[in-house]
């Protein structure tokens, strides 16, 4: 029998999901999340409105695989770096950012079964450990751009926050695994085999692993044109473990969210080419389909006609506060009242993960469609209003004290760049254990410091934790490593060290400490010589009329436009644009995004004038 499929539900839908973003970009006054004016349109559309969307399977299959991508891209947006860099400064639980947010999430878990538990006595709900896992959640795609918007992800609360936000993130995906595997009665025999999901997910990250460290030429020699390996090898990494945590009896999102993992485990860098390229097709396509027909999907009449059911809406909006700001006052301990409130805050928002628990237990017969009603609410409201109220209580202003470049040994090469470096603006501050060395560097004006030694202790005294960039050069290479090794153990994040034999580059970096080596530097500037005569005459003679500066996109107007926009001063020229950690080759066309770092070419005086506008 021949079935027609009709695309007319699919051209409304993709049709919002161009227009939405468009309309709330205009949107001055109230900064409204996309996705939760997609949900908005969807109920405009859908059968608490219009009614314009048709049910049919196939629409029914995009909307699943929206729900599957979203987990996937939520695994893709770990970073697992961070976590691994998260280290307490002093051995105190306090100083652990990694430590809070765990406290938080179990903090936030305990409360929010409390919560559910009264919900459930009173009749309100028919399952306490669904509604907990619904409280718990945190929409890490709410968290991670406003933080970026307010200019705080790279402070200690920020990361704070973003770490927290990982932590229940990653906690709650498999929490609600486990709970649904145990609400559907599963038994030993099933529980085996979601443990063989985990098993089958190590195995396919070491073979990953193994395969691009011994054999990357075959990646990169696919990975433009037509081919674009990489992607394709992403998409099907995430239908593979969909069809395994089918075979498997377990629910799909987990899959895609391990999957997820994966890439960003094998993938290094968050926000680099593959990441945007698998991200541009999750939000262009199936997630917008996703969230519009959850809209679309929503039963505003259902709720409205259940009037105890209303009454959950601002109960659960005020639980979903409430768990998270009161396991924040951790946080009190290390910051101030107004950052401590404002984490709190901008951890409540629900949204992904708890529309996907809401969707299984609906699916599940464990929650009906009043509930999922309102919980779909609720997690609108949140979204719109945590922002709202964290840009009121966090502080307006965060104090940046003006930190300083620390050169570790003092001798000729140290002290010109600590002179160049000071001519430009930078605050250097020298250190040597060598009294003579000291006091010569010291009649040349420079601002030196004298130590005993370069154990931990003396390092942090002399305020090595508050520098912006730590360069160790002692001449010899063991004590450079062991020196560099103490700082990055600190938790000073820029650590450059001087290494001589090139066997020890790989190490350094493994450990998070930047290179420079004399004798390969030698060779790429003699190399550059011989392949770009005119460029190496730049940076060798003249630089004291033309600057090169790096400049980072702050400014909300430069945000979104295409470069070919941008009225540069005199004869500035904006040479390289570094995006979350790949190099793009700007052209007229190129969009700036927020948070760029843009290599500015030109005269001095017009560089200067180019750092002021960014």
């Amino acid at each position: 029998m021949h079935y027609e499929i009709s695309f007319t539900s699919l051209m409304i839908i993709t049709g919002l999901a161009f227009i939405v973003p468009i309309l709330v970009s205009r949107s001055e006054k109230v900064h409204i999340p996309i996705i939760v004016a997609e949900i908005i349109a969807g109920i405009i559309i859908g059968k608490s409105g219009l009614n314009l969307v048709e049910s049919d399977p196939w629409l029914e299959f995009l909307t699943m695989f929206g729900l599957a991508y979203l987990m996937f891209l939520s695994g893709l947006e770990i970073d697992f770096g961070m976590v691994r860099n998260d280290r307490a400064q002093k051995g105190r639980l306090w100083d652990s950012s990694l430590a809070m947010g765990l406290f938080i999430y179990v903090g936030t878990l305990v409360l929010s079964f409390a919560f559910a538990y009264l919900l459930y006595l009173y009749e309100f709900i028919m399952n306490p450990a669904l509604m907990t896992m619904v409280i718990a959640t945190t929409s890490l795609g709410v968290v991670v751009p406003i933080l970026k918007e307010k200019g705080v992800a790279q402070t200690q609360i920020g990361q704070t926050i973003l770490l927290a936000a990982i932590v229940a993130d990653f906690c709650s995906m498999f929490v609600l695994t486990f709970l649904v595997a145990w609400l559907k009665k599963t038994g030993p025999y099933q529980l085996l085999l979601m443990l063989l999901l985990f098993f089958i997910f190590f195995i396919v990250y070491f073979v990953g692993l193994k395969l691009l460290k011994r054999k990357p030429q075959y990646f990169e020699s696919l990975h433009y044109a037509t081919s674009y390996i990489r992607v394709r090898g992403s998409l099907a990494l995430i239908v593979f473990f969909i069809v395994l945590s089918q075979k498997l009896g377990t629910e799909i999102i987990l899959g895609a969210f391990l999957a997820g993992i994966i890439i960003s485990l094998l993938s290094k860098r968050e926000g680099s080419y593959l990441h945007m390229k698998l991200e541009a097709i999750g939000y262009g396509f199936f997630i917008p389909i996703f969230f519009i027909q959850v809209g679309v999907n929503f039963e505003l009449g259902t709720l409205l006609h259940s009037p105890r059911v209303i009454w959950l809406v601002p109960v659960l909006l005020l639980m979903l506060y409430l768990v998270k700001m009161i396991p924040s006052l951790i946080l009190k301990k290390v910051f101030s009242w107004r950052e401590t409130l404002g984490a709190g805050i901008l951890l409540a928002p629900s949204l992904s993960l708890s529309i996907a628990a809401a969707t299984v237990g609906l699916r599940m017969g464990l929650m009906s469609e009043a509930v999922n009603s309102a919980i779909i609410l609720v997690a609108i409201i949140s979204v719109i209003t945590a922002p709202l109220i964290f840009e009121h209580i966090f502080p307006k202003q965060i104090k940046r004290e003006e930190k300083s470049v620390y050169i570790i040994g003092i001798h000729k090469n140290a002290i010109l760049l600590a002179q160049r470096l000071g001519k430009k603006g930078k605050k250097v501050i020298l250190l040597d254990e060598n009294k003579r060395k000291c006091l010569k560097a010291q009649s040349l004006g420079l601002n030196i410091q004298f130590v005993d030694d370069f154990d931990k202790n003396t390092l942090q005294d002399v305020g090595v934790l508050q520098s912006e960039m730590v360069i160790i050069e002692i001449w010899e290479d063991y004590k450079n490593m062991a020196v560099a090794r103490r700082v990055k153990d600190l938790g000073v994040s820029e650590v450059i060290a001087v290494i001589n034999n090139t066997r020890y580059i790989p190490l350094m970096n493994e450990y998070g400490i930047k290179v420079v080596s004399p004798p390969l530097a030698t060779l790429h500037i003699l190399e550059n010589i011989v392949f770009h005569p005119m460029i190496s005459l730049f940076f060798t003679e003249g630089e004291e009329e033309t600057q090169v500066a790096e400049v980072q996109v702050t400014h909300e107007k430069l945000a979104g436009i295409p470069l070919r926009d941008v009225k540069l001063p005199g004869d500035c020229l904006v040479v390289t644009v570094y995006r979350y950690g790949d190099i793009i080759i700007p052209h007229g066309t190129t969009i700036l995004n927020m948070g760029d770092w843009l290599a500015i070419m030109g005269s001095r005086e017009f560089v200067e004038q180019a750092k002021e506008m960014f």
